[in-house]
């Protein structure tokens, strides 16, 4: 019985066959490398809040200064944490700009107590921040509380 040197050295060792081989085959692998690589780009988890009322949109709001009048957060560490699936249900059509100023600027002075009495429903979309991700599966499928 040959060993395995022995035929090795009988079939010429590395030759021009094999490193072809071996080239095609590493040529085949690089599309399966991508696919098992893009769902850290493609799965990754944005931050998303519920999309704010149409009615809203005429008071030219910033995108946080939605967030604070529209959705509910809990304290935790002494950080605000906002709910991702549920925002108050208020009647906007009633609400101007100045309503808003003043309790922004609450808000901000950090004065403003979360009223518990306003009824929190489920949202109807979601605004995605887009400072890393411009869009993701989660985006564009919008599953992001289910």
């Amino acid at each position: 019985m040959k060993t395995f040197d022995g035929i090795l050295d009988e079939i010429g060792g590395m030759g021009r066959y094999q490193i072809l081989a071996i080239f095609l085959l590493a040529l085949l692998e690089i599309p399966g490398a991508f696919h098992n690589i893009n769902y850290v780009y493609i799965g990754a988890k944005q931050d998303h809040f519920c999309a704010p009322s149409p009615e809203l949109s005429a008071l030219n709001l910033t995108k946080d200064e939605l967030r604070n009048y529209t959705i509910p957060y809990e304290v935790k560490d002494g950080t605000r944490e906002y709910m991702k699936c549920g925002q108050f249900r208020r009647n906007y059509s009633s609400i101007g700009r100045n309503d808003v100023q003043l309790w922004l600027d609450e808000y901000i002075k950090e004065n403003y107590t979360q009223p518990d009495d306003l009824p929190i429903g489920e949202c109807s979309g979601w605004l995605y921040d887009t400072s890393i991700y411009q869009t993701t599966i989660i985006s564009e499928v919008s599953i992001p509380c289910t």
